[in-house]
């Protein structure tokens, strides 16, 4: 799912993997360090409503072909929350 990354107001496009309520691995986009905040533009299903979330750096990756950073979401909305719910689809094992 394509997302905007904001940095110091300034939008970078990237892509957003394993989406959940907390949080998120944000793939390409721009290189931050952990514990940096970021802002999300996220939109779950075209339906839905654009969110704008605020969001922790928690980890980085640099290296390999996954290249970004894993981000974990500061007080989600609960529609945000509601939307990821019927977007995620359990894993099957």
């Amino acid at each position: 799912m394509e997302v905007d990354v904001y940095v110091e107001d300034a939008p970078h496009t990237a892509a957003a993997r394993n989406l959940s309520e907390g949080g998120a691995f944000i793939e390409g986009g721009p290189s931050v360090a952990v514990g940096e905040e970021v802002i999300v533009s996220i939109q779950p299903t075209p339906e839905e409503p654009v969110y704008l979330l605020r969001a922790e750096v928690r980890g980085v990756q640099a290296q390999g072909q996954e290249q970004g950073m894993g981000i974990r979401f500061i007080e989600p909305e609960h529609d945000l929350v509601a939307a990821c719910r019927s977007v995620v689809q359990p894993a099957t094992r």
